[in-house]
């Protein structure tokens, strides 16, 4: 039989450490479609589809929301998330030269 790897008499102790990681939950922001008199109900409803994913019954709702109130959230995000849908759907207005106004603002 081999030796032991402590000697007679001692003792051994071992200790466990825990750690817990506290992760913080993202900041959501909302992103603010603004009406206007030149951007087309259209190019909206087609925006709304092909970048934030809405159906067409609930895209179409959402521009007369938008065409009502003269604003309105379409979709809550993290930021990058956000700035992203922001940027694709001003690069898309601009290039059909729409001067379409999207914001971003924290979710309260």
């Amino acid at each position: 039989m081999g030796s032991p790897n402590w000697q007679e008499g001692s003792t051994q102790t071992s200790v466990v450490v825990r750690t817990r990681r506290h992760f913080k939950t993202p900041e959501k922001f909302r992103v603010i479609f603004w009406n206007d008199d030149v951007t087309t109900f259209d190019f909206v409803i087609e925006v709304l589809g092909n970048i934030f994913n809405y159906d067409l019954r609930d895209a179409y709702l959402k521009a007369l929301e938008i065409d009502g109130k003269g604003q309105a959230a379409v979709g809550i995000y993290i930021m990058s998330i956000a700035e992203a849908k922001r940027d694709a759907t001003l690069h898309q207005a601009r290039e059909q030269g729409f001067p379409l106004k999207v914001t971003i603002a924290p979710l309260a």
